[in-house]
């Protein structure tokens, strides 16, 4: 298995309670946002009859294709 490493941004204010609520539970702040996606993805794949590796793969492709959308886009104005 791959292990992903994400770089998300968070408003200041969620981050602080999420870093509070990982102490709380002893955990890191990273393991529980990690958690967190997972979880989402989870739900995702359950309330639709796919699994998670399904609403991955869609997720990763959607990003995928609006990141060379916008590329091209970019590309299309110079």
């Amino acid at each position: 298995m791959k292990q992903l490493h994400i770089d998300i941004s968070l408003p200041e204010a969620t981050y602080r309670a999420i870093e509070a609520q990982a102490t709380k539970e002893g955990r890191t702040t990273d393991d529980l946002i990690r958690n967190l996606v997972v979880s989402y993805i989870k739900v995702q794949a359950a309330k639709s009859g796919k699994t998670a590796g399904d609403i991955f793969n869609e997720l990763a492709l959607s990003y995928i294709k609006a990141s060379s959308a916008t590329e091209h886009l970019h590309h299309a104005k110079r």
